[in-house]
């Protein structure tokens, strides 16, 4: 399903003669996450890639599925809420970019994330 969602991302770059690893705007959110999450300080990384991701709270390398079950299901509950409280349709797993998604879109979700990162760091303590 995942493969699925991600293919018509990959076919709109490539039509506008850009590659999957320049994909606007699943690269500007995965960046944008990245660096949240990096300054925020907390035990998390982005998993995947721009048109399909995730936010893994875990913490050493996260490198394939076993990794993953190391990550911490409470905080990915508590970090969704806070994403769908701000508008931004998440489902329990995974982040999926489409090119139809706006400037605006990619500015709403950073800043819906934003603000989900420190509402876990606040969490954390």
């Amino acid at each position: 399903v995942g493969a699925a969602a991600g293919w018509p991302g990959l076919c709109g770059a490539r039509r506008r003669g850009g590659d999957a690893a320049g994909l606007w705007p699943g690269a500007a959110l995965w960046d944008g996450r990245a660096s949240t999450i990096g300054s925020a300080g907390v035990s998390a990384q982005v998993i995947g890639m721009p048109v399909l991701f995730d936010v893994i709270f875990a913490t050493g390398e996260i490198s394939d599925y076993r990794s993953t079950l190391r990550q911490d299901p409470e905080g990915m509950r508590r970090f969704n809420r806070s994403l769908r409280g701000a508008g931004v349709l998440k489902g329990d797993s995974k982040f999926y970019v489409s090119t139809v998604h706006t400037e605006a879109d990619v500015q709403h979700a950073l800043a819906a994330f934003r603000v989900a990162v420190e509402a876990e760091v606040r969490f954390r303590g």
